[in-house]
């Protein structure tokens, strides 16, 4: 089971351990207030969402769904509503290019704040002599923070390859093999996976000043997300050759590395 291919923690996972933070994240990925719109199209209202159970835990994700040209300008705005009726442009949360994107670019990504209205939408002002078609949706916050935690595990994970494996661990990289594969069961970080995850979520609602009851939280995730880590990488398979079979199996007797 390669790393790059193994999800470490799931929205799932999240709701286990923290049931505040089911509505965030049941949001992620499925409303569009944009579909597949070509921006040849002099305006274009993107569709409301309702927002009041994800403000600060989510953003709107504009992403080129074509090659995208905007040299004749293009402008995207973030705009709110009480009342899903009248809308206002959100302070600081325009975009303006004349750059081309290639399929799947992101070209910009709005926040949406705790002091949010209840309701959000994309405005754009594109010029017909633009083309390509864009979309535009609404994602919780938590999907990046998964994918930052795992970026943060694997270097600890690569050091302790490096420092009990030296070996195989520098024939990998020479053959331009990631050594992380050297792991046969990464799915053992789970865990340490989810409880960093959590460590990241409530320090960002701390920071907000939204609660104090926050800050302790995030400090309790971290501590136990220590201690999973250390406990995982105990339990690591050891798959030296990363044919798919385990060769060594690691654990510490006594704080001492025993193969």
């Amino acid at each position: 089971m390669s790393w790059t291919n193994t999800e470490l923690t799931t929205s799932t996972d999240l709701k286990a351990y923290e049931s505040e933070l089911n509505t965030l994240i049941d949001i992620a990925e499925t409303t569009h207030t944009i579909e597949n719109q070509s921006i040849s199209t002099a305006e274009i209202e993107g569709d409301s969402i309702y927002v009041s159970q994800s403000k600060g835990g989510s953003e709107i994700i504009i992403q080129a769904k074509s090659d995208i040209d905007a040299s004749n300008g293009l402008i995207v705005k973030l705009q709110e509503s009480s009342d899903n009726t009248e809308w206002e442009d959100v302070e600081g949360q325009l975009f303006s290019t004349t750059d081309s994107f290639s399929n799947e670019d992101v070209l910009v990504r709005f926040p949406i704040s705790e002091n949010s209205l209840e309701y959000v939408r994309i405005y754009i002002t594109s010029n017909v002599g633009n083309s390509g078609t864009i979309s535009a949706f609404i994602e919780g916050l938590y999907a990046v923070k998964i994918e930052l935690t795992k970026s943060i595990l694997k270097p600890r994970i690569l050091a302790f390859l490096s420092s009990s494996f030296r070996e195989w661990f520098e024939y990998h990289k020479r053959d331009g093999i990631d050594p992380i594969d050297m792991v046969n069961n990464p799915l053992i970080f789970s865990e340490a996976s989810t409880l960093y995850t959590l460590y990241l979520i409530y320090s960002d609602f701390a920071s907000g000043g939204t609660s104090g009851s926050y800050q302790e939280k995030a400090d309790r995730y971290k501590n136990q997300y220590n201690v999973a880590f250390a406990t995982a990488v105990n339990l690591i398979d050891i798959d030296l050759d990363i044919d798919n079979e385990v060769d060594e199996y690691a654990v510490k007797i006594n704080g001492k590395l025993v193969i």
